[in-house]
């Protein structure tokens, strides 16, 4: 595959569907919509075929998820384009480049943007297999990520994206610091949702400029939104509609106190480093005051745990988890 594969990534409901709509409308740029493929990257074995029959298992594999299914790409048109380019064994690369050669085969531009936002998490493995390639990455307000995803419902389980505060604070210094490693390199760039809010037309041309866009020519219609398949619409329906300001700081208003005020204390370096300015809020004037205490003191000795004994914290976790899993046989 010739064109230049880039990869947005970025944790749930922090607005990059919203980034994929505006770039998409360029003519030199395509974004995909997500899929579930078992990459080996984030999950999974690596993904090495030696054979033919390797082959066929992967593909069949791939094909049973739902997002994926939602391309509409051929499974036979696949396994020929994977074989007119490739040669034992195969790698993950490899497939993703013919999914994505087929996906936009009706399209012209030259820079492809795939959307997989855990592979912030993984950047150095998935820079060995595509090297040349830049990751946008979209940042948001904690506080705004925790109330979307708290309205949100899973598209696949149907459940809420975000229940437990603590474990989404816990996802959220993991997702930062994996930033943090990259946030100064040449291949990656941290997009703020709220600056993307404020400044649509100069984030978007510094991104181009970034991933090397030379035709900056706008479309003259973008369906983007209508390829996103129809169980996964509810969840992005302000992407139909222009910018909405007033999502920025939405959670000042549908958050309770409390959740702020614990999201703040847990948060409260990797809002500073984001440059997120606290709310004043006292404690006194919170409600469910034992709640977050609670909460806080579990949080610290967690966190405490985890940064300085790693792999005792792992081993107490997996230890936890599997008589978690006994006790519900």
């Amino acid at each position: 595959m010739s064109r230049k594969v880039h990869f947005l990534t970025y944790m749930a409901r922090s607005g990059s569907t919203l980034l994929a709509r505006e770039l998409d409308t360029l003519e030199d740029v395509a974004v995909g919509i997500e899929e579930d493929i078992p990459d080996g990257l984030v999950e999974g074995r690596k993904v090495k075929l030696n054979n033919e029959a390797d082959l066929k298992i992967y593909v069949d594999r791939i094909f049973q998820g739902k997002k994926l299914r939602a391309w509409n790409v051929n499974k036979n048109a696949l396994m020929e384009k994977i074989h007119s380019n490739n040669e034992f064994p195969i790698y993950y690369d490899s497939i993703l480049k013919a999914l994505l050669s087929l996906y936009f085969q009706d399209n012209s531009a030259s820079h492809i943007i795939h959307k997989k936002g855990s592979y912030h998490l993984k950047i150095d493995r998935v820079r060995e297999l595509f090297p040349d390639s830049k990751f946008i990455h979209v940042g948001r307000d904690p506080r705004g990520i925790y109330n979307s995803q708290k309205k949100a419902r899973d598209s696949t389980t149907g459940s809420p994206m975000s229940i437990r505060i603590l474990t989404f604070c816990f996802q959220y210094k993991h997702s930062w610091n994996m930033v943090g490693k990259h946030k100064d390199r040449d291949y990656f760039r941290l997009v703020r949702y709220e600056d993307l809010i404020d400044n649509k037309a100069g984030e978007i041309d510094n991104l181009l400029k970034y991933i090397g866009v030379k035709n900056a020519q706008y479309t003259e219609s973008n369906d983007y939104f209508t390829r996103i398949p129809e169980s996964q619409k509810s969840l992005h329906a302000n992407v139909s509609r222009d910018m909405l300001v007033g999502r920025k700081d939405a959670w000042k208003h549908e958050l309770r106190p409390y959740e702020i005020y614990i999201l703040q204390k847990a948060l409260k370096k990797e809002m500073r480093e984001g440059g997120y300015a606290k709310e004043k809020l006292g404690f006194f004037k919170i409600d469910r005051k034992w709640f977050v205490v609670r909460k806080l003191m579990v949080f610290h000795v967690k966190n405490g745990l985890k940064t300085c004994f790693p792999q005792f914290y792992n081993k107490l976790k997996r230890l936890i988890n599997s008589n978690f899993k006994h006790d519900e046989m």
